[in-house]
């Protein structure tokens, strides 16, 4: 449904609407082709963080209930102005994927959150706020929440393939995830590693990686490169730069110094 359309659906409900033609400008200011990759990555979290999320997705302006939504969609918030939102505010859109568990002996169970797309605020009354998609990364479902859309402050570089200075493997650490939980991901890809700013990780960090081929007496396999593009506690989220195989959870990441 296009923006144009919404003021005469809502305005019977009370809401305060956005006129299309600002919308539109607004949108002409996205993200450059790596950060919106970088914004559709896995949201960094640190272990066992829990943070209360007030505003959800609640359904879409439609004729029939569906649980799943597109861009072609208009979603229904469940929140409105006299919870603070506000005409033009974006946000995230974001949710659980299944428990991903790891295969490498004591790791722990890390919940996966997937980032789905952000969304603009084009029309809100007191409990209530419609949204228009600004982009989609992945399907978006009832129940998702939204955080506070920021674009991300993408390292130099990040691009390219460098592989400077020697690898720590006293400092060794793991693949946790790659995109939407799967297992395995190619260069391009972002994945997860259980290495954050606590230890002592920076954007634009670069980390070798290896695998355990689990054969007597021969060494740990480089199988590829990843460079940091965002960083959290315990965890960073990488883009995979070079890879002789597909990068599987559990490989090792060991920082270049």
């Amino acid at each position: 449904m296009r923006a144009s359309t919404l003021v005469g659906i809502v305005a019977s409900a009370g809401f305060v609407v956005i006129g299309a033609s600002v919308a539109a400008a607004q949108s002409s200011s996205l993200a450059s082709p790596m950060e919106i990759a970088v914004a559709c990555g896995a949201p960094v979290m640190a272990e066992g963080e829990k943070v209360e999320h007030a505003l959800h997705v609640i359904g879409a302006q439609d004729t029939v209930a569906r649980t799943a939504y597109d861009n072609r969609d208009l979603l229904v918030i469940d929140g409105g102005t006299s919870g603070g939102v506000q005409l033009g505010q974006e946000y995230y859109v974001r949710g659980p994927e299944r428990l991903h568990s790891m295969p490498y002996l004591g790791a722990p169970v890390t919940p996966y959150i997937r980032t789905a797309g952000w969304i603009r605020i084009v029309a809100a009354n007191e409990r209530t706020a419609i949204a228009q998609i600004v982009r989609l990364c992945g399907v978006m479902f009832q129940g998702d929440y939204l955080e506070p859309y920021t674009a991300p402050a993408v390292p130099a570089g990040v691009e390219r393939d460098e592989a400077t200075g020697d690898p720590d493997f006293a400092a060794l650490g793991h693949i946790i995830s790659g995109p939407e939980d799967r297992h395995t991901a190619a260069a391009g890809d972002f994945v997860l590693i259980d290495r954050g700013s606590d230890q002592g990780v920076a954007p634009g960090a670069r980390f070798a990686v290896y695998r355990d081929v689990a054969a007597t007496g021969l060494p740990l396999a480089s199988i590829g490169e990843v460079v940091v593009v965002e960083v959290g506690k315990t965890k960073s989220l990488t883009r995979i730069t070079r890879s002789r195989d597909a990068l599987q959870s559990g490989d090792y990441v060991a920082p270049r110094k």
